[in-house]
C-alpha cells in the first residue's frame, strides 16, 4: 500500500498530459526514475519513523514459566514468547512448594532473548517492567546469591508465623485493610528466622521473585513494588 500510494501520487495524476504530449514512453521512463527516487526517500523516512517507535517490555515470572511481551505505546504487540520452567516444585518436604531461582532466571533470559531476536529494532525498548508471583521470596547472601530455593506463594509452612504476626500486628491489619496469611512474605521471613537461623544470619536481602530477576538484570535487588512491600508488613499509608 505504501508503494502504491507513492506511485499514485507521483505517476498517475498527470499521465493524461504525458499522453497528450505524444511522448508518453520517454516521459514514463523519466517519471519512473523520479518515482524510484521518491520511493527511496520515503522509505528512508519510513525507516527513521520506525526507529522512533517506543517499545516497552513486560516480563511475567509465573508459577509455570516466564513470559515476555514487547508492545508499543499504542498497545500493539511486536514480539511475545513463553518459556516453561524445568521443574514446577523441587521441595523435599511433602506439601511444601519451592522453585529454583536459577530456573526463573534461565526461563526469563530465554524469553527475553526470543523477543529481542524477533525485533528489527530492539534498541527502541524504552522500559522494562517485571512482575512475579506475589509472596514468593528467596534469601540472598552478601553477594546476592540464593541461600535456599525460592519459597513459593502457595507454600503453607508459615501458618504458625502468620498467626503470631496477626496477634502482634493487628493494628497494621486494621489500618491497611488486610489480614496476614501464610501466603504473605513476612511470615516466610519469620519462618526462616525460626527454622533456619544459620540461613537468616547470612541473609543480606529477602528478595521477592520479581525483585530477584530484576536484580539479576540490573544489579539492584533491594527495591520492590508496593504489593510486595505490603506483604512484608510495610505501611503503605505512613
Amino acid at each position: 500500500m505504501f508503494l502504491y500510494a507513492v506511485c499514485r501520487a507521483y505517476i498517475i495524476p498527470d499521465c493524461g498530459a504525458v499522453c497528450k504530449a505524444g511522448c508518453a514512453k520517454n516521459n514514463l521512463r523519466l517519471r519512473e526514475g523520479r518515482a524510484s527516487g521518491i520511493i527511496e526517500v520515503y522509505l528512508k523516512r519510513l525507516l527513521k519513523e520506525l526507529d522512533r517507535i517506543m517499545l516497552f517490555m513486560g516480563i511475567d515470572i509465573g508459577t509455570q514459566g516466564a513470559r515476555c511481551v514487547v508492545a508499543d505505546e499504542m498497545g500493539r504487540i511486536h514480539a511475545a514468547h513463553s518459556v516453561a520452567f524445568e521443574t514446577l516444585n523441587i521441595a523435599a518436604h511433602a506439601g511444601w512448594y519451592e522453585q529454583s531461582p536459577a530456573h526463573w532466571l534461565a526461563a526469563a533470559k530465554a524469553a527475553i532473548r526470543a523477543c529481542t531476536d524477533a525485533l528489527p529494532n530492539p534498541q527502541a525498548i524504552m522500559a522494562v517492567s517485571i512482575d512475579g508471583t506475589s509472596g514468593t521470596i528467596v534469601p540472598l547472601d552478601e553477594n546476592m546469591r540464593p541461600l535456599t530455593n525460592g519459597i513459593m506463594y502457595n507454600d503453607p509452612r508459615a501458618r504458625t508465623q502468620a498467626a503470631r504476626i496477626h496477634e502482634g500486628m493487628s493494628h497494621i491489619e486494621a489500618k491497611m485493610g488486610y489480614r496476614f496469611g501464610a501466603s504473605f512474605s513476612l511470615p516466610r521471613i519469620l519462618w526462616v528466622h525460626d527454622e533456619l537461623p544459620e540461613v537468616y544470619a547470612k541473609t543480606r536481602v529477602f528478595a521477592h521473585q520479581a525483585d530477584y530477576v530484576a536484580g539479576m538484570l540490573c544489579g539492584e535487588y533491594a527495591v520492590s513494588d508496593y504489593s510486595n512491600a505490603l506483604k512484608t508488613g510495610y505501611d503503605l499509608i505512613d
